[in-house]
């Protein structure tokens, strides 16, 4: 009797972000028979957020920050597939993609990225591809003596504005947020509000940004405050075409997991 080879499974990763990084890379020593996988992303090459304050600050080049994802999947023998999920047909098992043939699955791994829930106006910081771009311009385009307000007193706007201030020495930058990095030890929030304070950097506390229109930080208690810039370093929010799938999300649209 002739033997019947098993079915080949198709896994579809859709997303080139830090978990499918891995997976590739697991895939390149480890295949697993019988499943073909594609990778779609939008970005072939995938940057490394936790190094983004020290690409800003010169410590790193462009390169240095990011994965080349062609060479990860040829190594691993998985299709690449460059393009932009636009939605998700779970009842057909289909992905749609921009400007392309739907792409069909038997199983579906989502490391897609998040969008910036900030103001279209000004500069978010996520995704990080559409970042890197909008800051080139703003480092050439800001005069010395420029004020710069990063949005958002987390770990990740405090980063960012010591690194934008290592970048451009000659700029005014601010911190504004209403909590002073939350999380954080009382000792480590004291610390690092002397440095901040040391270099310069003013800390606008208490208060929440709303909008940025014509040169101008708006609050949501109606004041505002001179802003040649503003960098968005707060809440994210999944892509739109998460929340209308049919899979179950938060209140932010992302996929909630167990």
């Amino acid at each position: 009797m002739q033997a019947v080879n098993p079915p080949v499974r198709d896994l579809l990763l859709v997303g080139g972000g830090h978990t499918h990084v891995q997976v590739l890379r697991n895939l390149g020593m480890q295949p697993i028979p019988g499943v073909r996988v594609t990778l779609l992303t939008r970005e072939i090459r995938s940057p490394y957020s936790g190094m983004l304050p020290g690409h800003l600050a010169g410590f790193y080049s462009r390169d240095d920050m990011h994965v080349d994802l062609v060479p990860l999947c040829h190594r691993a023998g998985v299709r690449l597939i460059h393009g932009e999920a636009t939605g998700l047909d779970v009842e057909n098992q289909k992905v749609m993609v921009h400007g392309r043939p739907p792409v069909a699955f038997d199983w579906l791994s989502l490391n897609s990225g998040a969008l910036p829930s900030a103001p279209a106006r000004g500069i978010a910081v996520k995704p990080i591809g559409r970042f890197l771009p909008a800051w080139d311009q703003a480092r050439e385009r800001l005069p010395a003596g420029a004020s710069v307000a990063v949005v958002g007193a987390g770990a990740g706007g405090v980063e960012l504005a010591f690194a934008v201030l290592a970048a451009r020495a000659d700029l005014q930058v601010s911190i504004v947020g209403r909590h002073w990095l939350p999380g954080f030890s009382d000792r480590a929030g004291k610390l690092l509000k002397q440095q901040a304070m040391a270099r310069g950097i003013l800390l606008v506390l208490g208060m929440e940004a709303s909008d940025f229109i014509d040169d101008q930080l708006h609050f949501t208690d109606g004041s505002s405050r001179l802003a040649h810039e503003v960098f968005w370093v707060t809440d994210v929010a999944a892509p739109t075409w998460l929340s209308k799938s049919q899979l179950s999300t938060d209140e932010r649209g992302f996929v909630i997991v167990d």
